[in-house]
């Protein structure tokens, strides 16, 4: 790999003039020297080191990714949030940007890193309540707010009909004629004075509610399951429903934590799908992975994850066109875990 001082003797002008064309300043040089340079660029395998360039012309081509990880674990152990940071970071590369992983997990803090890093812009994921307060208040370059319900409608925001998907799975439970279901999902989803109620899991809890409710049916207090979503926390989950009588189907409202209550219901003697159904949400690649294959609520997390870079970079390169917020619809996606009832 060349330096530039190598283009420049080979070329035989100035380094000067070579960081000029290699930065796009091409107003001081000749279109003759322009064309020399650029070849020698391809022949010598030159390869611009990035920090330097972000230095000479004030302009960063990064861009944050900041996931809301209260519990302060390895967020990419989340399923979901690994196949969300894989969709933005492939598109970024796509428009020639470069994702930064913040890993802090208070507001302010990464605040101050987001400005010393010195990032054109930034996505934050799942995030809510008085830290999105913080984020409107704090933040002095483009942003988009994915899978958060912000009070302000000023924030560009990008999300799932979570409210449809939740209405989705009860619709499509019913149908196959089951009427004890439980729900399964985080622990902050009925309580609409809770400051830690998760906006996006109360809207797929009032929807599966809703679809109960036209069917003439009554979600029970005890067939509301609430853990931590992990495979492991639905492994017993799965355990203790299995210990719930007349329940003949489960809505979990993540893939991952559908998966742990399968393996629990299988300890416990239960079969799925001949004695429970089990139906998720987010069709991500685990539901064809673990046996029997996962039925659940599609959403487009890939579409999301591109969006939300597009959005961000016409945000920094054409901050007069103002984009309004989108809400990508759900579909059914039905395999091995989900039968008939009569």
């Amino acid at each position: 790999m060349s330096t530039l001082k190598e283009i420049a003797t080979a070329a035989g002008v100035s380094v000067m003039t070579v960081s000029n064309v290699v930065n796009g300043r091409h107003h001081k040089v000749s279109v003759d020297t322009i064309d020399r340079i650029n070849k020698l660029i391809e022949e010598m395998n030159y390869v611009p080191n990035a920090s330097a360039r972000i230095l000479s012309t004030s302009r960063s081509k990064l861009i944050a990714m900041c996931i809301n990880n209260k519990s302060n674990t390895n967020v990419l152990e989340d399923p979901y949030n690994s196949f969300i940071v894989g969709a933005v970071s492939r598109q970024a590369n796509e428009k020639e940007y470069a994702v930064l992983l913040e890993n802090e997990t208070e507001v302010p803090k990464i605040m101050s890193q987001l400005k010393s890093w010195n990032v054109a812009g930034a996505i934050f994921l799942g995030f809510t309540g008085n830290d999105l307060l913080t984020i409107e208040k704090e933040m002095t370059v483009p942003y988009v707010c994915l899978d958060c319900y912000p009070e302000s409608k000023n924030m560009v925001t990008i999300g799932t009909h979570d409210y449809n998907g939740g209405k989705l799975a009860g619709q499509y439970l019913t149908s196959l004629g089951h009427k004890r279901i439980a729900f399964a999902s985080g622990p902050t989803i009925t309580d609409k004075n809770s400051k830690q109620l998760n906006p996006l899991l109360h809207y797929r809890f009032q929807g599966f509610q809703d679809a109960l409710k036209e069917e003439g049916l009554a979600l029970q207090e005890e067939y509301i399951l609430k853990s931590e979503i992990t495979y492991d926390d639905g492994v017993q989950t799965g355990s203790h429903l299995a210990l719930l009588k007349d329940v003949t189907a489960v809505f979990c409202t993540a893939d991952i934590l559908a998966a742990g209550v399968i393996e629990g219901l299988r300890l416990s003697g239960k079969k799925v799908p001949h004695e429970i159904s089990v139906l998720g949400f987010d069709n991500l690649p685990i539901s064809n992975y673990i046996s029997p294959k996962l039925s659940t609520i599609n959403q487009q997390h890939t579409l999301k994850g591109q969006s939300a870079v597009d959005y961000i970079v016409n945000m920094i390169e054409s901050p007069e066109i103002v984009k309004p917020s989108i809400q990508y619809d759900v579909n059914l996606v039905e395999r091995q875990t989900t039968l008939p009832i009569y």
